[in-house]
């Protein structure tokens, strides 16, 4: 039977219960040391009883077995959705991920946007330009034929392309493929005839029923330009034509009034394939688009390394941290359940450190206190 002056306080380690001094229980913010197992037991002095009578003291309790502190659960980590790697992995790898792809292919975008506004305009404005100059080609042959008109008057048209000086002024060689032809307005049957041109079979012969049957589906563009100087102003256009092999062509002309006759009604027509001058944007087309894929690649690869290596860092990084923290919560956890030799290991010169040190401290404090407590029981 214990005195007036002790108390039962039963270790939840080993269950022995131990017979502790009520005044020293007290002193002590009810915190004691187990006798048989060391642990720390901590009492509610204000509910245990300091002289329990005489019929009320129990026989001990029966031991348990003693857990090992690393058995014991832990409440550690309990009803956690993301732990601090996965905090980290989507702070650090997904956040930069999802904005470097927005940035990549934004860039990629606006890349392929400049390459089709420069093909475009580069495209137009070669046009343009080879259009003007096909436009002063084909008013310097007008000139020409008007003055060959003027000073020959008596020579028939049906003659033209059999004149070799008429011919070599009419029909000229522009560029590699393209050439010059004359054309008659419309005579008293409303009829445009052919009068020069390279092929002669197609001299005298009705101008619109032969073009139309040559062109098919490009015979209106052709003959919208063809038609347009009735009105006695150049026009310009291009036109679309499929040879016997089926392959497709584009041809671009230009038609100029022949002006300055009387009782006749001429027009030149230049006609250029117009694949004459637009090979060179072409060819730069070809070039800025291997130069682009390759670009392309080159930022896809490096966003690929730049998140492998983000991610890499990541998981290690994360790794060390999360490892250094678990061995300090594992050593805080075997400190608790009162294993005060517990080796802290962990060194680093940042808050981690000063982390281990604050538990250092902690269990360091903790032991004197239970020497204090024993050398107070022993006395």
């Amino acid at each position: 039977m214990a005195d007036s002056k002790t108390v039962k306080v039963t270790c939840q380690a080993c269950g022995t219960t131990n017979t502790i001094d009520a005044a020293a229980l007290a002193e002590s913010d009810g915190v004691t040391v187990c006798e048989a197992c060391g642990n720390l037991i901590q009492a509610n002095v204000s509910e245990t009883p300091t002289a329990p009578p005489p019929q009320e003291e129990a026989a001990p309790a029966a031991p348990r077995p003693a857990a090992r502190a690393e058995e014991a659960p832990s409440p550690t980590g309990k009803g956690r959705k993301i732990g601090l790697r996965g905090k980290m992995a989507i702070l650090f790898l997904a956040v930069p991920i999802v904005l470097m792809a927005v940035a990549g292919l934004f860039y990629l975008w606006q890349l392929n946007r400049m390459v089709k506004i420069v093909k475009h305009t580069s495209t137009d404005m070669v046009t343009r330009i080879s259009g003007e100059l096909m436009a002063q080609y084909s008013r310097q042959v007008a000139i020409q034929v008007r003055r060959y008109l003027a000073d020959h008057q008596f020579i028939k048209k049906e003659d033209f392309n059999k004149e070799q000086e008429f011919k070599l002024l009419a029909v000229q060689k522009v560029g590699t493929t393209g050439f010059t032809c004359l054309y008659a307005l419309p005579d008293a049957g409303k009829v445009w005839r052919m009068w020069a041109h390279v092929d002669p079979d197609i001299i005298g012969v009705d101008l619109a029923a032969e073009m139309k049957k040559t062109l098919g589906a490009g015979f209106d563009d052709y003959w919208k330009v063809v038609s347009a100087v009735a009105t006695g102003k150049s026009a310009r256009g291009a036109y679309k034509w499929t040879d016997k092999d089926g392959v497709e062509h584009e041809n671009y002309i230009v038609c100029t009034p022949v002006e300055g006759l009387e009782g006749a009604q001429y027009a030149i027509m230049v006609v250029t394939p117009l694949v004459e001058f637009t090979r060179d944007v072409k060819r730069l087309e070809t070039r800025t688009e291997r130069v682009v894929s390759g670009t392309r690649w080159a930022i896809l690869v490096f966003l690929f390394l730049t998140i492998l290596g983000i991610g890499a860092t990541v998981a290690i990084y994360g790794a060390i941290i999360t490892g250094k923290l678990k061995a300090l919560t594992d050593a805080a956890d075997r400190i608790s359940t009162g294993e005060m030799d517990t080796q802290i290991t962990v060194t680093s010169n940042d808050e981690i450190g000063d982390l281990a040190n604050a538990i250092i401290r902690m269990q360091e404090s903790i032991r004197l206190s239970i020497e204090r407590l024993k050398r107070r029981r022993s006395r």
